[in-house]
Order: structure tokens, then sequence, then C-alpha cells
């Protein structure tokens, strides 16, 4: 019995509900769009996410933070661009140690060329002795040969 209800049940309902479906007229209860305002959200800065809290839906206020990124890959940048800064001023050196060196070369020049001038006199002296000895045969060709050439070679001859 129970069956035999609900199946009467069932063809009222088919009844009903079967000629809506067939309706040729097209009129509907309600009509409109759905609009739907779409913010994108970007991070500053590019890194592992390592909190993120925000709900869909959640109203969120200007410059309210809703994502924490992991700081070490800036944190990495900052000290590559510091050392490259670091790098750059050693380039750039201050030119008063190179100075201080080239005017020590200057100063070691100086005393090597009075060192040599001195030694130009003696040999001067001694080309003119052995000459002399060489005119008054006192000495041998290379003798004086010997003190020629010595005087040559100080020379640049």
């Amino acid at each position: 019995m129970r069956n035999h209800t609900f199946n009467i049940v069932l063809a009222a309902l088919a009844l009903i509900t079967l000629p809506s479906c067939f309706n040729k007229n097209k009129s509907f209860d309600a009509t409109g769009t759905f609009e739907a305002t779409e913010i994108i959200v970007s991070a500053e800065a590019n890194g592992k996410i390592l909190k993120f809290d925000p709900e869909e839906g959640a109203l969120l206020k200007a410059g309210q933070e809703v994502v924490f990124i992991d700081p070490s890959n800036l944190e990495l940048q900052k000290v590559q661009a510091q050392s490259s800064i670091q790098a750059i001023n050693q380039k750039q050196n201050d030119p008063r140690p190179q100075i201080q060196v080239l005017q020590r070369q200057l100063q070691s020049a100086d005393a090597q060329i009075a060192t040599l001038q001195a030694q130009m006199t003696v040999l001067s002296k001694e080309q003119k002795r052995i000459q002399a000895m060489y005119n008054a045969e006192a000495a041998t060709g290379q003798n004086l040969d010997d003190i020629n050439g010595k005087v040559d070679i100080l020379s640049n001859k």
C-alpha cells in the first residue's frame, strides 16, 4: 500500500511538472548580469612564500601585509651589490701610495746617477794618467784600451 501511495504522488508530480518542460513560452522569472570585481595582487619581490594569511573574499586594507616572502634571496643580492661596490672602490685606488713608490724609485735613480758620475770622474782621471803613461811608453796599449773601454761603457758610447 505504501508503494501504491508513493506511485500516485509521483504520478501527480509528473503531471504537474511535465507540461512546464515543454512550455514554448519563454518567459523568465528574472534576468540579469553577474559582475565581479577582480583584483590582482602582486608581490614586490620574488621568493619562497613563508606565510599566507588571507582568505578568499576577505576585505583587505591598503598596505596590509598578507604574505611573507623569504628575504634571504634579497639579503644575498644586497651582499653581492655591496661586494661589487667594494671591488669598484678598490679599483679606484688612492694614487698617493703609487706616487710614493715612484718618488722612491726617482730618488734611487738619482743616487745611481750620482754614483755613475763619480765613477766617470775617477775613470776620466785614470784615463788621462794612463794616456800620459802610454805617451811616455810607461803603459801598454792594452792598459790604454782597457781604460778607454771602461769610459766608453760608462758614457754609453
